[in-house]
């Protein structure tokens, strides 16, 4: 049985997504903060982790940064869910670990899908095609579902 990794600060999402998850046939590991994350990582391998950005005591960018430094993590598929929907704020958040639209970030501002946009530029950014990118408010549990399914080659 695979095993996924919620790293989630919002407890009804977290709530929403742990039930789909396992009714999928999935084991569900939760954590609220990226340093929690990190110790489940350690304690629990999974197979794939949801990751939120903006949360308590380490935002996700960092705990994404850490995964990916670390040869016994950085393979592990990471699928980013957040409210953020704007491009640059995005980037700033990636590039200085902060929200702060003072900050040059790179134009992106295509008309393109963020979602598909930002995927694209967090696999670029970590030299990694297992880094995934979802605005919370554009889908619905179901979309995350497949995409789960999908990144994990089911």
């Amino acid at each position: 049985m695979e095993t996924i990794l919620i790293t989630e600060d919002d407890k009804v999402l977290q709530t929403a997504l742990n039930s789909a998850l396992k009714k999928e046939g999935y084991n569900v590991v939760q954590a609220f903060n990226g340093q929690e994350c990190l110790n489940k990582v350690k304690e629990n391998k999974p197979d794939l982790i949801l990751l939120d950005i903006i949360m308590p005591r380490m935002n996700g960018m960092t705990a994404l940064k850490i995964l990916q430094e670390d040869d016994t993590t950085k393979d592990i598929p990471v699928m980013i869910l957040t409210n953020l929907n704007d491009v640059p704020q995005v980037i700033n958040v990636v590039e200085f670990e902060e929200l702060d639209t003072e900050k040059t970030t790179p134009d992106l501002d295509s008309g393109e899908d963020p979602s598909k946009m930002l995927s694209a530029y967090l696999q670029n950014r970590f030299d990694s095609p297992n880094v995934g990118f979802f605005v919370k408010s554009d889908f619905k549990i179901a979309d995350i579902i497949k995409a789960v399914r999908k990144m994990l080659n089911k």
